[in-house]
């Protein structure tokens, strides 16, 4: 799996199935300028899109 790619081709999955998303932690604080040790990438998604979200996410594997 690339990750970059898989992680580009991410908001035009999750746009296309309607599910809005906020970004949160480190990758969030970037934008305000506060550089955290962190690489990950966390999303704030609502409850009841986690099942699409899951079903997204498993097929870009």
């Amino acid at each position: 799996m690339n990750f970059k790619a898989e992680l580009k081709r991410l908001p035009e999955r999750r746009s296309a199935a309607g599910v809005e998303v906020a970004l949160a932690g480190g990758l969030a604080l970037r934008t305000m300028g506060i550089f955290p040790l962190t690489k990950d990438v966390d999303f704030l998604i609502p409850e009841e899109s986690a099942a699409i979200v899951d079903r997204i996410m498993t097929e870009l594997g």
